[in-house]
């Protein structure tokens, strides 16, 4: 919590909340902040302290305490009601108090009063809302008697929203313990936010299939791993022959439209343990886990076969399509992962110059280039 200052000079309170995200590889991708405006509650906290020391100074005035007290009892019930976050207290003898957001945030029911109930009565009424119970259960029971605040917990509810808990432990002038305070906040939107930047951070717009930075990844990544298990990584690499010129006629409008043809239909034909990707322009790549090469050989084939059988129609016109093909694999034809997509590149010109609509594997010859992605 701090106090800022806008650019009229004026000066307000905020608390401001962040979360790092992360991606499915653990890189990381920013920060989610949420910033609210507290100046109402820090405005009700200084009146609370003002209205202390001048009670300590005129103890003699009870009558004036107990108004007083009770207007602040008040103004805070009715700022806490006002709060877009769920608020509930569980004290000594069970929920002391709860605000109607925490009833909306949790989908309860106007049937349902949480008041007066104990932890094991809460657990009951609560884990029914919740996606996990029993996962949801174990966490409320070790926060609960643990001596300290917790972090955020994120967790999914019944019908798929998403809330964020915190607790705060509330002190007693004898180093004891009130209670605990419990705070959610319904981040659905902002899960889904963060999800879809994963997504665009690593997938082609196009398309919708793996960009070039999630290949290059994944290609580390299976590169590594058939290092330390001693087996083998292939690579496909493949584009549309004449795509250029069908560009160039039909215009690029024809162009992607056949683009995203041709990755459904071979998206359809990748297992899930492979990744399928668009490199960018018509350069699309598949990576193969642990497969021997007479493997790639039969996937070669039913991929240049299936791209030449796709009927396409553009504006009255029949366009046939046809690729050409390269196969490379680690460790057989390259010692590391630019090695591998070069060779690979270079096996699919080799299919090119054999006549195209037909599928190479990379064999090094005088004339081979060390193309690069």
């Amino acid at each position: 919590e701090q106090q800022l200052r806008r650019k009229d000079g004026s000066s307000f309170w905020a608390a401001a909340t962040w979360q790092p995200i992360y991606g499915s590889q653990g890189e990381y991708l920013g920060v989610r902040c949420s910033i609210r405006d507290i100046a109402e509650r820090k405005k009700v906290e200084l009146d609370l302290q003002t209205t202390v020391k001048q009670l300590e100074l005129a103890q003699g005035s009870q009558h004036q305490y107990i108004q007083r007290a009770q207007e602040e009892r008040t103004r805070l019930i009715s700022l806490l009601t006002a709060m877009d976050m769920g608020i509930l207290f569980v004290g000594k003898e069970g929920v002391a108090y709860y605000n109607p957001t925490l009833a909306r945030v949790w989908g309860f029911t106007q049937e349902i009063d949480l008041h007066g109930m104990n932890t094991e009565n809460l657990l009951a009424v609560v884990t029914k809302q919740v996606a996990r119970p029993q996962e949801y259960a174990q966490h409320v029971l070790q926060v609960s008697a643990a001596e300290e605040n917790s972090k955020g917990y994120e967790f999914t509810l019944a019908d798929g929203r998403m809330l964020l808990e915190t607790t705060y432990l509330v002190p007693a002038e004898d180093r004891q313990h009130l209670g605990r305070l419990w705070v959610y906040k319904d981040i659905t939107q902002e899960s889904r936010t963060a999800e879809q930047l994963i997504y665009l951070a690593e997938r082609d717009a196009l398309t919708g299939l793996y960009n070039r930075h999630r290949f290059q990844e994944e290609l580390g990544r299976m590169i590594a791993e058939a290092e330390r298990r001693n087996s083998t990584v292939g690579l496909l690499f493949f584009d549309l022959d004449e795509f250029k010129h069908i560009n160039d006629t039909y215009g690029h409008r024809a162009g992607d439209a056949i683009l995203i043809r041709v990755a459904g239909e071979m998206n359809a034909q990748v297992r899930r343990n492979e990744i399928f990707s668009r490199l960018g322009g018509d350069e699309f790549a598949i990576l193969v886990p642990d497969v021997a090469e007479d493997e790639l050989h039969v996937v070669a084939e039913r991929m240049v076969h299936s791209i030449s059988q796709i009927p396409f129609h553009f504006e009255g016109q029949n366009l046939r399509l046809t690729t050409s093909l390269g196969i490379a694999v680690f460790p057989d034809h390259a010692e590391n992962a630019e090695e591998l997509v070069a060779h690979a590149d270079a096996a699919m010109y080799q299919a090119k110059e054999a006549g195209k609509n037909a599928w190479r594997v990379y064999h090094p010859t005088t004339s081979d280039s060390s193309r690069q992605m």
